[in-house]
């Protein structure tokens, strides 16, 4: 399962069924996931604008 800037949620949806995590530490998990995404993708574009 894929958020449209493809970060890999199936491992923490999977915790989440099985009850290992909770909702909200899901939504953490997602969210920081998503912050590194974000951090990843800026350097990346930074970079390019840098050699252009």
């Amino acid at each position: 399962i894929q958020l449209f800037y493809n970060i890999d949620l199936e491992k923490t949806i999977q915790r989440l069924w099985n009850k290992e995590i909770t909702v909200e530490e899901a939504q953490i998990e997602i969210a920081l996931k998503s912050d590194d995404w974000i951090i990843r993708q800026s350097k990346l574009f930074e970079g390019k604008l840098k050699n252009e």
